[in-house]
């Protein structure tokens, strides 16, 4: 508004400056810290002055694809105090983000918000009543250039209160994607001083992921209870208890997500108690290593997990299917599953009964199988021990993946398919037993066999032996 009033007519004190705007330009967001930047285009504003006191910003695109505007108005109320509204008709969640620097290439929200929220300032700059509410169009959130890792949201709503006597910031919301609900209470609390963190806290409410199959019964996780801080002036979001129970399923969480410096960084663990593989499946959000993901969906079936434990400490994009590689020790997953059906290898029976260990360590996967049965065609069983399934290095688009596993029981030799399939020769097998000539006729039945195989995995994390 000063560079408003220095736009008056210096011989007129009745003739001043009251719009000043731009129709369907190109708005330009400069980041000083990393050098990044980000144009909008087809963008209008314009800043107004009230005959009595007051501004009026308005933004937005005349774009006729999609079109939206968002408005703020300050407006005296007297005794020192203002008014101030916002609205907002279809802003692109997209924008917003990009704007605070929070939505960067793999992850994003193409979701239209609109909402309205009003709020009365007192003399010390501190609010003593605001209302509102916000909702989200259908949308989709995720990775744009992999549908897998995407979900479509259908509609989100959050109300808020403001209580002056408890400074105390209420905000209920819903959520709902497909079969999907998500109803919470969150709060949020004002810091003693001024310039302090603000604490945040939700609870109550329930998380309801619907069946994805016939027959199956949605998995309900009715106990959650989050509590952290949030430092504007730090960039830092730091989360000091989080739970999350209800259905067999019972997980705890903590970390801190930094944004200080233009790359968010996450730090953080998750830890959770014994649980059917099949809720571990289903509580894995379908944006997180959606590759690891659908294999494991695939590959992988029943089963108990006796222990799960991650812990990370990398930029978020590290961690991302098309990011930069995530340093060495920036991730840290380790799974122990037991009586778990696993397929690991192309023309191999499924494992059953197989006791698995996955560990991660960067970009270092290993999958273990202590033992396990298979069954042929024709009846006889086989048994797999010291199976090891690994991937040294799962940046590269193509990364290449090692099997090695020990088999015991009748003669058996790998089904054509595995050369027809994959386009590589057979594994050899070799005998490696020794028995006395007096117990051969006793044993002829027997033979044992090691394998070992390296190819090209798949981007589908489907592994296939070789030689």
């Amino acid at each position: 508004m000063r560079w408003i009033d220095g736009t008056a007519r210096l011989d007129s004190d009745s003739e001043i400056l009251g719009e000043v705007g731009l129709k369907d330009g190109s708005l330009t967001v400069d980041d000083q810290r990393n050098g990044k930047t980000w144009t909008f285009e087809h963008i209008s504003f314009s800043l107004n002055r009230l005959p009595r006191g007051g501004v009026v910003l308005s933004l937005g695109s005349e774009n006729e694809d999609r079109p939206w505007k968002m408005t703020a108005a300050v407006v005296p109320l007297g005794n020192e105090r203002r008014l101030l509204q916002v609205e907002a008709r279809k802003v692109s969640a997209r924008d917003l983000l990009l704007a605070m620097r929070l939505d960067e290439g793999q992850f994003q929200a193409d979701v239209p918000i609109s909402g309205a929220v009003r709020a009365e300032i007192g003399p010390d700059f501190r609010p003593v009543t605001i209302e509102g509410r916000l909702f989200a169009e259908p949308g989709m959130i995720g990775n744009p250039n992999n549908p897998d890792g995407s979900f479509r949201l259908d509609s989100a709503e959050v109300s808020l209160d403001w209580d002056q006597t408890r400074r105390t910031l209420i905000a209920p919301f819903k959520v709902a994607a497909g079969n999907n609900r998500v109803t919470m209470m969150s709060q949020f609390d004002a810091p003693v001083e001024a310039g302090g963190p603000w604490r945040f806290t939700a609870t109550g409410g329930s998380i309801v992921l619907g069946a994805r199959e016939p027959g199956e019964s949605a998995l309900v996780l009715n106990r959650i209870l989050m509590r952290g801080t949030f430092d504007y002036a730090s960039g830092r979001i730091a989360l000091s208890q989080g739970e999350i129970a209800g259905g067999g399923v019972n997980l705890a969480m903590s970390g801190t997500l930094d944004i200080s410096s233009g790359e968010p960084v996450i730090s953080g663990g998750l830890a959770g108690t014994p649980m059917k593989g099949a809720l571990a499946k289903r509580i894995w959000p379908v944006f997180v290593a959606s590759k690891v993901r659908n294999w494991v969906l695939a590959n992988i079936h029943e089963g108990e997990i006796a222990r799960m434990e991650l812990a990370a400490n990398a930029p978020i994009d590290t961690l991302k299917e098309d990011g930069p590689p995530i340093p060495s020790d920036g991730l840290s997953v380790e799974i122990d599953v037991a009586k778990a059906v696993l397929r690991p290898v192309d023309g191999l029976p499924p494992i059953r009964d197989a006791d698995l260990t996955t560990r991660i360590k960067g970009r270092h996967v290993v999958i273990s199988v202590g033992r396990g049965t298979v069954e042929l065609e024709s009846g006889r069983k086989l048994t797999i021990t010291n199976g090891t399934f690994e991937v040294p290095d799962t940046h590269p688009k193509a990364p290449p993946a090692r099997a090695q596993f020990r088999i015991e029981g009748g003669r058996w030799r790998p089904p054509p398919s595995w050369s027809r399939s994959t386009g590589c020769a057979r594994p050899r097998m070799h005998r490696s037993i020794r028995r006395p000539a007096a117990a051969a006729s006793s044993a002829r039945s027997r033979s044992a066999c090691r394998s070992r195989a390296t190819r090209p995995r798949a981007r589908s994390i489907t592994i296939s032996a070789s030689t």
